[in-house]
């Protein structure tokens, strides 16, 4: 469906403007990565209006998402498992943050924040053959990763200091921690990271 949508695009805005079947490709493969972008991110917007953590859905898209633009890590191999995937980890992310609330256990925030900035700092970007990138994009992401990450951590944990919206900064966290764990998933499916460049 997203390959046949995808070409029916290019084969509209290449009518005039013949392209060779190199950029043709890459332009289906754009096209593929918005739809399947645009699908996650309203099936994540129904599923937090429908269960009333409006909030939630907001967390994920800056805290995971954006992240996950410059840290790199697990990429699912077609766009109907990152479709998937993408909204069983929201879902489980939800699932965790009401967990913690009910258990009353923000004692771990500040941890996994720590845990989380720290494994971004050392191994993000890591490459991942579904998702490739340029050298000098590489090096973009490393210095991004970092400061996004260094910046996300310290508003976290002056929400936690400060505030008493710990949903919010209790789902943030989780999104940020998931993150970590993704780019921990890549290093550690690919032998322990032999096969993996990080700097």
């Amino acid at each position: 469906m997203l390959l046949t949508c995808s070409e029916y695009c290019v084969k509209w805005l290449t009518k005039n403007n013949p392209l060779s079947d190199d950029d043709k490709a890459l332009y289906i493969y754009g096209f593929q990565l918005l739809f399947s972008t645009i699908s996650s991110l309203t099936s994540i917007l129904l599923i937090s209006t429908c269960i009333k953590r409006l909030s939630y859905a907001l967390c994920f898209l800056l805290f995971f998402f954006v992240l996950r633009l410059f840290c790199g890590g697990y990429h699912a191999k077609t766009f109907a498992k990152c479709f998937i995937v993408t909204n069983l980890s929201f879902l489980m992310i939800v699932g965790i943050t009401e967990l913690i609330i009910i258990t009353n256990f923000k004692f771990i925030i500040p941890i996994i924040n720590l845990f989380s900035t720290v494994v971004i700092w050392i191994f993000a970007p890591v490459k991942n053959e579904n998702h490739p990138c340029s050298e000098k994009t590489n090096r973009k992401n490393k210095s991004v990763s970092r400061i996004i990450s260094l910046t996300y951590s310290m508003v976290l944990f002056l929400l936690f200091l400060f505030t008493d919206v710990a949903n919010i900064y209790i789902n943030g966290s989780i999104c940020f921690f998931l993150v970590a764990l993704m780019i921990l998933t890549e290093i550690f499916k690919c032998k322990g990271g032999k096969n993996i460049e990080y700097d």
